[in-house]
């Protein structure tokens, strides 16, 4: 018997990643499951961008983006935007 491992399309969901970086003007936008943990999400835009994960900061609606948040635990909808600063050490 083969299970299908295909996700229904009303699981997934896309988000706009915009850069407030200064000299980055980036918007990006990512399709995944609204279960799987924005690290993911993350890992993706720093490859893509060379930044360095610890130096940029992930924000949804005025809080933290944390690694272990997903999609379905911050409430976002298809289309959601999550921002990036720069970080402060």
């Amino acid at each position: 018997m083969v299970v299908s491992k295909e996700v229904a399309p009303e699981d997934k969901i896309t988000i706009k990643v915009e850069s407030g970086i200064n000299g980055h003007n980036d918007t990006v936008f990512y399709t995944m499951k609204k279960t799987s943990k924005l690290q993911i999400l993350m890992n993706a835009y720093c490859e893509r961008t060379g930044f360095d994960i610890q130096s940029i900061r992930f924000w949804y609606d005025d809080s933290a983006v944390r690694r272990m948040d997903t999609p379905s635990s911050l409430g976002l909808v298809d289309g959601s935007e999550i921002y990036i600063f720069q970080g402060q050490g």
